[in-house]
């Protein structure tokens, strides 16, 4: 997530110069540039693809990239696995 720094640091700086690309973007704390949007519609990407690729493929998936958060985490989708939700 988000790292907050005063100024740059010289390990800032090395780690941004051995990037191919870095995006810095700074805004106010409490929000005031977040644009306000309209809910038009849920997206159907994931019920299309599922249906395209059938149960069977899409259990095997979750079941392989799923198992964790991005951060890591138990999902708690298979308690099975022993890798319930609360039990990293």
């Amino acid at each position: 997530m988000a790292k907050f720094s005063d100024q740059l640091t010289d390990s800032h700086i090395e780690f941004i110069e051995a990037q191919k690309m870095f995006f810095v973007a700074t805004a106010p704390r409490d929000g005031r540039v977040v644009p306000f949007y309209e809910f038009l519609s849920a997206r159907d990407t994931l019920v299309r693809t599922a249906e395209s690729v059938g149960p069977e493929k899409m259990l095997a998936y979750q079941r392989e990239n799923n198992v964790t958060s991005i951060d890591g985490l138990p999902t708690g989708l298979f308690p099975e696995t022993g890798n319930e939700a609360g039990n990293a």
